[in-house]
């Protein structure tokens, strides 16, 4: 069952421990279901599959891809739509 509700103490708590300097081992420890999305053409942030890959783990799906910029959401809508639509479509079938 997904959860439609957004728990705002949850979050504020969460940017919070965003703070402390090793997030590898709390994130890996996470039940929840993460993807993420990362661009080699992004012009902000250098991606380094290496380190991307200690953050991988059976609730965490990373999805590359080669060229599109950091603000693609904003100048892509269409695109980041789809890509979003199709990994709440997944976690939907996952969950049936």
């Amino acid at each position: 069952e997904i959860k439609k509700e957004v728990n705002i103490g949850n979050c504020l708590k969460s940017l919070k421990q965003l703070q402390n300097e090793n997030q590898i081992i709390n994130f890996n420890n996470l039940r929840c279901k993460v993807f993420s999305i990362f661009s080699f053409g992004d012009n902000v942030l250098t991606i380094n599959k290496k380190v991307l890959y200690l953050i991988k783990n059976k609730n965490h799906d990373i999805k590359f891809f080669n060229d599109l910029e950091h603000g693609f959401p904003k100048n892509n809508p269409e695109l980041c739509y789809q890509i979003i639509k199709n990994i709440l479509m997944k976690l939907e079938h996952e969950c049936i």
